[in-house]
């Protein structure tokens, strides 16, 4: 990849450090290092864009793996006073996450590389604890 620009926030669609958030103002670029052409597919299931790679068979196999190296604990919730208790924003860890791609010839790892290191932000929850005094 050449350019990607992953979201702030962590996304429940894909694991951590493999998404890519596209709009008028960023972008998705990639760089093809082989000598060879490659072909894209893209389809749109269920409300996701799959992207599949084509190029000349070499015997390789390539994987993505997503780790998570540390959760981000959000701020203390924030607290109002209503009628009725009830959350209305859950609180959420962000976290600190690698991707790294796995290249195989049949069941040996030839090499692993670190493609991306990525900081998804945790959301604070807001709860709304009944007012007693009402």
């Amino acid at each position: 990849m050449i350019e990607f620009h992953p979201h702030s926030l962590r996304v429940g669609y894909v694991q951590p450090s493999r998404d890519a958030m596209v709009s008028s103002s960023s972008d998705l670029k990639f760089f093809n290092p082989l000598p060879f052409p490659v072909y894209l597919s893209a389809k749109v299931i269920s409300g996701s864009v799959k992207i599949t790679f084509f190029g000349k068979e070499q015997g390789l196999r390539y994987e993505l793996c997503s780790e998570i190296l540390e959760e981000i604990l959000p701020p203390p919730s924030i607290i109002k006073e209503g009628e009725a208790e009830e959350i209305l924003r859950q609180p959420i860890n962000g976290v600190r996450s690698q991707l790294y791609v796995e290249c195989y010839r049949g069941e040996q790892l030839l090499y692993r590389k670190c493609l991306r290191k990525d900081e998804y932000r945790p959301t604070q929850g807001i709860i709304v604890k009944k007012n007693t005094k009402l």
